[in-house]
């Protein structure tokens, strides 16, 4: 029988240190720390009540029958009380959780003295302290569920101790009572704390998750816009130079013409900058230097910007500075002057010094409507520029302005006068200069426009811009092809048609007419002064040329790079002379140029044309020297293929012995 009791006892109180060590710990320490935090929190507003609860005890218990104990029980719990409130307040951390535990049990210890130092003697104040004690479990089941443990700790040590009270202070139907209540209370307390656990600890879970996504969301959203702006500012800003592109300065400019609109004093000022010469530092010494040089011109450029301009890269070679705010007539001077500083001095690439200039155009809103009128403005000011001889910034004026509304009307009409066949070739007749009959003809562009007709002089840059060049190309090659033809089946003696056409039109022809003869019977006038990379390449298109059955005369001869040298070099079948030595003609210089030009010409066999006669004395003179053919006003200028055809087939002759026009 003792062998049985103490059987029971040791698993009792095995069970009891298994419940008050047993804590299942979560795996997260957020949680866990989230846990103790309910916990700091539900103790502390629980200890605020305790004390005017433990008087209020004292109050009706010494009522009822006067004990000194109560007073004693009433100090013990307030001291524990006070020294546990203390200790909620502090940071949580292992000692906090030892102090915590240390408290429950001195705290479970000092409530169940009650039954010990202040047992009523009568039966239903016994009960009414089983009562008081039972709400005490009830309060702390709640109070200390986030954490488990304190809790047993606490229950198991009041009730215990008030159980250990009853036993010595209670008699008859009030001990047995109390016992039986305190058990079901000790039991209903046990099944309520491990519920109350397991809402809290899924509420701090939670929480936890809650505040992670939170947060995460948070951090997500910052680094979001962090990455925006940065593809923001990747989106507006060049990669090579680190200035603002095309995208970031056309909204700039955009945001500018908006803010003068509300501020009619305000004026936008734009520049174009058009590098000079950048083709040729990128042929000859790589397209790294050429990186290198748009690098530090940007550099130069945004030292010289002040805080509200940008300085922005359209592409290629072509910037902009963009000036938001001009004061006046002195702000577009400064800003001149500026410019004029930034290529004043060479620039230093891979320790050699390049020597750069640039075309510069500057336009402002005054005259100017819109962003795509602006910038029209300041490309036709930069044209102005190129053409300059010294100053290389050029303001956009009024005159520029008739301009450029003549241009828009081109522009806008070009497309549909190609299309309708107005543009097409007209022929100044090339004369032989001893009898006056005509030999040849040179195909110039005319544009039969419905208000006159317009020379390539007024259409041609703007065709360019549109891209239509390569259609005009096509079209005036294959006409004067085709009336070649014509006139070898028609005419007894062939005539000379030619085209004028420069380095980068003649291979887009050349590659457009690939068949044997495609091109028979037609002259092609090609120039030395632009286009051509090299004198090979040169000889190159000019042999193209022959094998497709057309001849290649030397335009513009005598200028520039076209010299009797290197025309020795090229397997060409005659020369232009240009109109500036014909208007010179009177001159010993340019009498002893012609007289070279035909001399080289007679060696190899090459025939000699002049162009630009205007007078008679003029042809006599060329005449004098040797030369057999010429074209110019003093004949007739450019005229449509029909009176040319007419002049062909009636053998027309123009006068050869006068003085005058």
């Amino acid at each position: 029988m003792v062998g049985t009791g103490r059987q029971l006892t040791v698993a009792l109180l095995d069970a009891v240190r298994s419940k008050l060590s047993r804590e299942h710990k979560p795996s997260d320490p957020d949680v866990e720390s989230e846990l103790q935090r309910r916990l700091q929190t539900s103790k502390a507003r629980s200890l605020y009540g305790i004390i005017p609860l433990v008087v209020i005890v004292v109050v009706l218990f010494w009522s009822r029958s006067s004990h000194i104990g109560l007073l004693v029980w009433a100090a013990i719990i307030s001291t524990n009380s006070i020294a546990w409130l203390r200790q909620v307040k502090k940071p949580i951390n292992d000692a906090w959780m030892k102090w915590g535990a240390f408290f429950h049990i001195t705290g479970a210890f000092s409530w169940g003295l009650l039954p010990i130092l202040a047992m009523p003697r009568d039966p239903t104040d016994q009960v009414a302290v089983v009562a008081y004690l039972s709400g005490v479990i009830a309060a702390n089941t709640n109070s200390s569920a986030p954490i488990k443990s304190m809790y047993y700790r606490f229950h198991m040590t009041l009730t215990i101790t008030a159980i250990a009270g009853f036993l010595i202070n209670s008699t008859g139907v009030g001990l047995w009572t109390s016992l039986s209540f305190l058990t079901f209370c000790l039991c209903y307390a046990a099944a309520m704390a491990e519920v109350n656990h397991a809402t809290h600890r899924e509420a701090a879970e939670f929480g936890v998750h809650n505040g992670r996504l939170a947060k995460g969301l948070a951090t997500n959203k910052v680094q979001l816009e962090k990455a925006n702006k940065r593809l923001d500012r990747q989106a507006r800003t060049d990669s090579l130079t680190g200035i603002a592109n095309r995208l970031g300065f056309t909204e700039a400019l955009e945001k500018a013409l908006n803010d003068r609109d509300n501020d009619p004093t305000r004026t936008v000022g734009l520049v174009y900058i058009d590098l000079d010469g950048f083709k040729v530092v990128n042929d000859t010494m790589g397209h790294r230097v050429g990186d290198l040089l748009l690098v530090a011109v940007a550099r130069r450029l945004s030292n010289i910007a002040d805080e509200s301009e940008l300085v922005a890269r359209q592409g290629g070679d072509e910037l902009v500075l963009l000036c938001p705010n001009l004061d006046d007539d002195r702000g577009i001077e400064n800003l001149s002057q500026r410019l004029r500083s930034v290529f004043a001095e060479p620039f230093v690439i891979d320790n050699r010094q390049l020597d750069v200039a640039a075309s510069c155009g500057i336009a402002v809103s005054d005259s100017a409507t819109n962003a795509d009128q602006l910038l029209r403005q300041a490309d036709i000011a930069v044209y102005k520029s190129k053409v300059a001889v010294n100053d290389k910034v050029t303001i956009f004026d009024s005159e520029m302005g008739r301009q450029l509304a003549q241009d828009i009307e081109i522009e806008q009409k070009l497309n549909e006068a190609l299309g309708s066949n107005q543009i097409k070739p007209y022929f100044q007749p090339i004369v032989d200069l001893s009898t006056g009959h005509i030999v040849g003809g040179e195909a110039l562009v005319r544009w039969e426009h419905p208000d006159g007709i317009k020379t390539a002089a007024a259409f041609l840059d703007i065709a360019a811009r549109q891209g239509l060049m390569p259609a005009i190309d096509q079209m005036v090659v294959a006409s004067v092809s085709d009336f070649c033809l014509d006139t070898q089946a028609r005419l007894p003696t062939p005539i000379r048609l030619t085209v004028n056409i420069t380095a980068n039109q003649l291979r887009r022809v050349l590659d457009t007419f690939t068949k044997t003869s495609a091109l028979d019977g037609l002259t092609i006038e090609i120039s030395q002064q632009e286009g051509f990379n090299s004198i090979s390449e040169a000889q190159s298109l000019v042999e193209q040329a022959h094998s497709l059955g057309a001849e290649v005369l030397v335009d513009d001869f005598g200028l520039g790079r076209s010299s009797l040298a290197m025309a020795t070099q090229l397997n060409v079948d005659g020369y232009k002379i240009d109109r500036s030595f014909v208007a010179d003609i009177e001159t010993e210089a340019a009498v002893a140029a012609i007289a070279s030009v035909v001399e080289l010409a007679a060696r190899r066999g090459q025939v000699v044309i002049a162009e630009g006669v205007e007078t008679a004395t003029q042809m006599k003179l060329l005449r004098e020297l040797g030369v057999e053919t010429a074209q110019g006003d003093y004949y007739s200028p450019a005229v449509a293929l029909d009176q040319f055809d007419r002049w062909l087939s009636n053998n027309h002759q123009f006068p050869t012995s006068q003085l005058t026009a």
